[in-house]
């Protein structure tokens, strides 16, 4: 999910009943209207999108039957359909960002061979495999972009069971890990803060904690923010105006959706929906004014629900 500048809510999801990839928007005022945007092949998986300075939804996703990563571009008259890679098993994972130009810059997990990836659209697709330590490296990509429009990928390492990040530097890439300890890094969600540094939200595994790894000029600093239960997955990060955290997780503990709140050293956390067994897929968008909207899944009513704080 994303927020375009007049408050509209964007959504792009996987319809698994239909196998395809369908959009929504939803007006400041409630008004909802859903289209299916590619319905062929059971194409939608891993769905993520992004919105440019015009307000039009860029959406990376995988292709279950065709096995490569696709990209849609909903424009307000027309629908731009694209191949951006087709080489192997490709396309897991996805994470996309926009530039200044409103050009796509996708990171995503190729699975055969398995690795980090990253796509760049424009005129056109440009691919690269990026040089990440062998092993089944990834997983959980998420990308942001810096203040020059450099791309900082947070991704999982389930070989080494590490959080990675792998940035381009104007150059070249490189790889540092995040943290190593308690089986980390799956559903990393990145963002830079107010300050510009960056800050990755993900779930320790081995402790079923939430934690934050923030960038100290390439030295990373881990935080637990959350250990009471199992709780961390599907972790989505957003920032109030002031710099706090906001982040929405899934709380495996209690089969909820819940929602943490950071004011300077004070942080509180709250259950948002309990009912259904909901929280899973969350994506939580922070509006200028500070309020919030997590658009998640409710496993067994099998809906997409949007939670808001007006």
């Amino acid at each position: 999910m994303a927020r375009a500048g007049d408050g509209t809510l964007h959504i792009a999801y996987y319809d698994l009943d239909g196998g395809a990839l369908r959009y929504a928007r939803v007006s400041p005022g409630g008004d909802t209207e859903t289209e299916v945007l590619d319905a062929t092949g059971r194409s939608g998986a891993f769905a993520s999108l992004a919105i440019d300075a015009l307000s039009v939804a860029h959406i990376a996703y995988y292709s279950v039957d065709a096995t490569e990563l696709r990209y849609v571009r909903r424009e307000a008259s027309r629908v731009v359909r694209e191949v951006a890679d087709s080489i192997g098993d490709t396309g897991w994972f996805t994470s996309i960002a926009i530039n200044g130009r409103g050009e796509p810059r996708i990171a995503y997990m190729s699975y055969e061979p398995r690795g980090l990836s990253y796509a760049q659209g424009g005129p056109r697709w440009t691919t690269t495999r990026l040089r990440t330590p062998m092993g089944e490296v990834g997983a959980h990509a998420s990308i942001v972009l810096d203040a020059m429009g450099r791309p900082i990928i947070a991704h999982r390492d389930d070989t080494a069971r590490v959080l990675r990040v792998t940035r381009y530097d104007g150059s070249g890439w490189s790889d540092e890990v995040v943290d190593s300890s308690g089986n980390p890094g799956e559903f990393a969600s990145i963002a830079l803060g107010p300050d510009g540094r960056a800050r990755i939200a993900y779930y320790a595994a081995e402790p079923g904690d939430l934690r934050v790894a923030t960038d100290d000029g390439g030295v990373w600093t881990v935080r637990t923010l959350v250990s009471d239960g199992d709780v961390g997955q599907h972790a989505s990060m957003g920032f109030a105006a002031e710099g706090g955290l906001r982040i929405a997780y899934r709380d495996e503990t209690r089969r909820s959706l819940a929602l943490l709140r950071e004011a300077g050293s004070d942080i509180t956390t709250e259950i948002v929906d309990d009912r259904g067994d909901a929280g899973t897929f969350a994506s939580l968008v922070v509006a200028p004014d500070d309020t919030l909207a997590i658009a998640y899944y409710s496993a067994e009513a099998g809906d997409l629900r949007l939670a808001r704080w007006r």
